[in-house]
C-alpha cells in the first residue's frame, strides 16, 4: 500500500496487520485491545523481533513483534 495515509493495526497477540487483512473480523476494529496507528506518507515498516513497532495511546502501549504474513 502506498497511500498518503494508511493504518496499521496491532493485535493483542503482537501482530501488525493492514486494516483489510482477512484475519481481522469487523468487530476487532472497535475492540480496545487492538491499536490503530496512522502512517502519513510512510509505507508499512518492517516488523520483527529486532524491529518491533510500538505505539502508545493514552496510558496504554502496544508492541508488534511480528508482521502478519498475509499483509
Amino acid at each position: 500500500m502506498a497511500d498518503a495515509c494508511q493504518s496499521i493495526l496491532i493485535s493483542p497477540s503482537g501482530y501488525a496487520h493492514h486494516p483489510g487483512c482477512h484475519h481481522i473480523a469487523p468487530e476487532y476494529l472497535d475492540n480496545p485491545e487492538w491499536a490503530r496507528l496512522a502512517l502519513h506518507g510512510v509505507s508499512f515498516p518492517p516488523v520483527d523481533e529486532d524491529r518491533p513497532l510500538t505505539v502508545q495511546i493514552g496510558d496504554r502501549t502496544w508492541t508488534a513483534k511480528r508482521r502478519c504474513p498475509d499483509c
